[in-house]
């Protein structure tokens, strides 16, 4: 049997790896002083470089961390706010005094948006969760969306009539041995009719399952 053979580098891409090669370098090249290197002089310029990049790498991963933690913090007190500001409406609104003026003037008069249906597309976002394709989509006023999906470009064919903002795709696949794509595209439904543009077309791979 033939082999073949590529090159490796030493050198690793991936941040993390390349902070463990370091650091078990600097770990244990005081071994080899006085043989392949004479003394710890000849690696400070390494050592002081690795160090100050090691150094940046974890502020920006606290950074990273910190900033996950106040975007959860900022969504949950969000909501809370929303409920406050929602039954300060309700109770404004009860008041016999209250006027559409106020209403007006405090902001929480809600709006119409006039918009040509016909000009209308669908904006889709792909992501795949645990394995099962997801498509999501913004509403927008309308009943929902006509989704079709085209499997391997044409192997396999459906439509589906989506009436939530998430559309979970948890039909079988194909063959679970082989790699499938699956390409979605959406028109927006008004009363069960097809209005509006074709949405964009985005795509998700699954990969195969043995």
């Amino acid at each position: 049997m033939s082999q073949k053979s590529e090159h490796v580098e030493y050198l690793k891409k991936k941040v993390k790896e390349y902070i463990q090669k370091g650091e078990t370098f600097l770990e244990r090249v005081s071994s080899y002083y006085g043989t392949v290197l004479t003394d710890e002089t000849e690696i400070a310029p390494f050592k002081t470089a690795f160090l100050a990049f090691k150094d940046a790498y974890d502020r920006k991963e606290a950074i990273n961390n910190q900033k996950k933690s106040l975007t959860l913090e900022c969504h949950e007190k969000q909501e809370v706010s929303t409920a406050g500001i929602r039954d300060l409406r309700k109770l404004i609104e009860a008041s016999p005094l209250c006027t559409p003026a106020i209403m007006e003037d405090l902001g929480l008069n809600n709006t119409k948006r006039y918009f040509e249906t016909d000009e209308q597309k669908p904006e889709l976002t792909p992501k795949l969760v645990a394995g099962t394709p997801q498509v999501k989509y913004r509403k927008n006023g309308f009943t929902g969306i006509r989704l079709f999906c085209i499997i391997n470009n044409g192997e396999f064919r459906y439509e589906e009539t989506v009436i939530t903002n998430i559309y979970k795709d948890t039909r079988p696949r194909i063959n679970p041995n082989l790699p499938e794509v699956r390409e979605y595209y959406a028109y927006y439904l008004e009363n069960d009719k097809i209005v509006g543009q074709k949405s964009n077309m985005v795509k998700i791979i699954l990969e195969a399952i043995s």
